[in-house]
C-alpha cells in the first residue's frame, strides 16, 4: 500500500520535499514481533518513561507528540503515567495506525504521517516522544528537523534509541 503524503506546511524544507519521495520504512514480520513485543512494552513503561521522566521528562501540562507509535503501547504508557496528558500519535505503517487506534480507542488521535514531514503547524507541542522509531528512519535528520519544527520554543524531546 503506498502512502499518500500529508500536505505540507508552507515554506517546507527542501530537504522535507525530497523526503517525499522515499517510501517510508517498513517492518517486516520479525521486526513487528521484536518491536511488537510484551517484554518491549513492559521496558518502556517499568524503565524507559521513569528513567526519562528522572532526567527531567515530566509531561504534565504538555501537548505531546509520539513519533513511531507503533501499535500504541507507548503512547498507552505515556497516558497511564503523565494522567490527563494530551497526546497525538503518528507512525507511517497503516498497520500500526490501525492497531493503536484500536488500542488507544479515543484516548489519543492517531494519524497515518511520515515522521519527515509531520503534517501539524510548527510550536504545536511541548515535548515529542520517540520509544525506538527515529534510527529505522533513512532520513533521520530531516525527521529531527521536524521535531525541532512542531516543538514550542524550550520543548523537550524524549527519546530512546538503539545506538551502537
Amino acid at each position: 500500500m503506498t502512502i499518500a503524503p500529508a500536505p505540507w506546511p508552507s515554506g517546507a524544507d527542501p530537504a522535507v520535499a525530497r523526503a517525499r519521495e522515499v517510501p517510508p520504512p517498513r517492518l517486516n514480520r520479525l521486526g513487528r514481533a521484536v518491536l511488537n513485543s510484551g517484554a518491549r512494552a513492559r521496558a518502556q513503561r517499568e524503565v524507559v518513561l521513569p528513567r526519562l521522566e528522572r532526567l527531567g521528562g515530566d509531561l504534565h501540562g504538555c501537548g505531546v507528540l509520539e513519533v513511531g507509535c507503533g501499535r500504541g503501547t507507548g503512547a498507552e504508557a505515556v497516558l497511564d503515567r503523565w494522567k490527563g496528558v494530551d497526546i497525538d500519535a503518528v507512525d507511517a505503517d497503516p498497520t500500526m495506525v490501525r492497531l493503536a487506534r484500536a488500542r488507544l480507542a479515543g484516548r489519543a488521535r492517531v494519524r497515518l504521517s511520515d515522521m519527515t514531514a509531520l503534517d501539524v503547524p510548527s510550536a504545536s507541542y511541548g515535548a515529542v516522544v520517540d520509544l525506538g522509531a527515529l534510527h529505522m528512519e533513512p532520513l533521520w535528520t530531516t525527521a529531527l528537523r521536524e521535531v525541532h519544527r512542531v516543538l514550542v520554543p524550550g520543548g523537550r524531546l524524549l527519546f530512546e534509541e538503539i545506538v551502537v
